[in-house]
């Protein structure tokens, strides 16, 4: 029996590894994708437009056009109204993983049923994000998010593997106090 308790706890810290690797990969993506965005600035915010500082007609002929300008709106990828790629969102992505974290080691069979359906949300939303980056022939970000996917997909895996253990062995929080 104290085999498989050991199993059981060296699985769940490699799901605590993986989620936390999951969710640095997805701040680096973040992070690479934003940089990548700063660096791309549209010719339109380049010219000054008609009123303001800086504009001359003179510079204009009557073909031409300035493209209106909006902030990297287009970029922005919301779901039910809510920016995946703000700020907040991305705080609170890493608050989230770790409650996961603590749920994991402290409540497991609790733990491991959110884990997976936080696997399960978090492969959907990178093979989004994965199909938008290939739509802006974005090699590097598509590199990037296919990463972030399976790391997510792994991580679903792994959990799913523990729970089927834990029906399989009839352990029920065994290992209450993790030690470190």
């Amino acid at each position: 029996m104290m085999n498989t308790t050991n199993g059981l706890r060296n699985m769940r810290f490699l799901l605590v590894g993986l989620i936390a690797v999951s969710t640095v990969l997805y701040v680096i993506g973040v992070t690479l994708e934003h940089a990548g965005e700063r660096q791309e600035t549209p010719a339109a915010q380049l010219v000054p437009a008609e009123g303001q500082p800086g504009h001359s007609e003179a510079n204009e002929t009557p073909s031409e056009t300035i493209p209106e300008t909006q902030p990297e709106a287009a970029h922005q990828e919301a779901l039910f109204g809510i920016n995946l790629e703000s700020p907040g969102f991305i705080a609170a992505a890493i608050i989230g993983a770790i409650v996961l974290i603590g749920l994991v080691l402290w409540m497991e069979r609790i733990g491991l049923l959110l884990a997976v359906v936080f696997a399960l949300a978090a492969v959907l939303l990178d093979v989004l994000e994965v199909i938008t980056q290939i739509n802006r022939s974005n090699t590097g970000l598509v590199a990037v998010a296919i990463l972030v996917a399976v790391a997510h997909l792994v991580v679903g895996i792994v959990a799913v593997l523990l729970l089927r253990r834990y029906s399989l062995t009839g352990t029920q929080n065994s290992s209450r106090s993790v030690t470190v």
